[in-house]
């Protein structure tokens, strides 16, 4: 499958990934009502460490090393293409930024870059060694159960540490992958990996956790799987039943199948996640902002380091103090047709076009009223 960056697939993908989620849902706001507050000031800083990537001499291979999960680059790429109008950017750059991070997107995946229905970054053999050395455990409905759980109790830690937006950063899906060579026919592996689990920098509570890493390989029969840009997931079916075989790996070495200690894990991680998120939401609007704008560094942070900028931005932090949400209707998925609020995103969103941010408002009004 071709890797070559098609802008017009990609425009088309992040729209129907955009308009697949609900704005009033998520927390602690809508990425798109908060970040044009500082979006100038964002690319800025991202454009600059680029270069100077360039610079240096780095390879898409080399920066890729920066990222346990693929969805960071790749959702950084779409998320920016708002900033790079925010911030005015010349088309020269604007092509410059989307096509660094496309090389090591490309870098990172075996095929579908872009998410239309699997997200693939393992090898045929790398599965092959998943499915011969891992301790794999016979699934029944207790045990799928304690892994579903196990599976949404991580997954509301990362959106505790790093917001709605942001959780990819730590939680993320891979596959599926047809193993059925192995197992008979109609057997797919979903591997859910969860990493940057003790980020002391943004939570220094959080040093004692227990591990920074841990993944659930789950092998399923009969049912349909996809995932989408945003690393969303759907299963044609029920998960638990039709889980077949499943293990538990901690830091890619210790694995916890054993459905007492997954209950015990549970008990823990379930408690915390609720403790934290409690905490979240006490900690106030200007707190919450804050929060936002260090997850979305923290992100790069190894990145940053690497070509000497400090992740920690003090600038946009200034920036964001005392400023409330930009109310606009570009999100409105009630007030307009899916045909021009795609028409008007595509429009927007396109690298190759001088659609600045402060001209979205007539841009919207014109496609209304065609």
């Amino acid at each position: 499958m071709p890797k070559e960056l098609d802008l017009d697939k990609l425009l088309d993908v992040y729209c129907e990934g955009i308009y697949a989620m609900d704005p009033k849902t998520a927390l602690p706001f809508w990425d798109y009502d908060f970040g044009p507050i500082y979006g100038d000031l964002w690319i800025k800083k991202m454009l600059k460490a680029c270069h100077l990537a360039k610079d240096k001499g780095l390879t898409p291979k080399q920066i890729a090393g920066f990222f346990q999960n693929i969805a960071v680059p790749r959702k950084e790429l779409i998320y920016s293409l708002v900033d790079l109008k925010v911030g005015k950017t010349p088309k020269e750059e604007r092509i410059f930024f989307v096509n660094f991070w496309w090389d090591v997107v490309k870098e990172m995946s075996v095929e579908d870059c872009m998410v239309e229905r699997s997200n693939i970054i393992h090898t045929p053999e790398q599965i092959e060694q998943f499915l011969k050395n891992l301790f794999w455990e016979k699934s029944d409905l207790p045990k799928a159960r304690q892994i579903g759980n196990l599976a949404m109790n991580l997954n509301s830690l990362a959106y505790g540490l790093y917001t709605d937006i942001f959780a990819h950063n730590s939680m993320e899906n891979f596959g599926a992958y047809d193993v059925s060579k192995y197992f008979g026919n109609k057997h797919i592996l979903v591997i859910k990996q969860w990493v940057n689990l003790r980020p002391v920098e943004l939570f220094p509570e959080f040093k004692d956790f227990p591990f920074d890493k841990l993944n659930i390989f789950a092998i399923y029969k009969d049912i349909g799987y996809t995932v989408d840009i945003y690393t969303h997931q759907i299963y044609s079916g029920n998960a638990a039943q039709n889980l077949v075989k499943y293990c538990v790996l901690i830091e890619n070495e210790k694995t916890l199948n054993n459905v007492t200690e997954l209950k015990n894990l549970n008990n823990f991680l379930g408690k915390l996640a609720t403790e934290h998120y409690l905490k979240m939401q006490q900690r106030g609007f200007e707190e919450a902002k804050k929060n936002w704008v260090l997850a979305r560094n923290y992100q790069f942070k190894d990145f940053f380091k690497a070509v000497g900028i400090e992740w920690r931005d003090q600038n946009i932090l200034d920036r964001i103090k005392d400023k409330q949400l930009i109310k606009t209707n570009f999100w409105n998925f009630e007030k307009y047709p899916k045909n021009v609020l795609f028409a008007f995103w595509k429009q927007c969103f396109d690298p190759r076009l001088d659609t600045y941010y402060s001209q979205w408002p007539n841009i919207l009004e014109t496609l209304t009223h065609k």
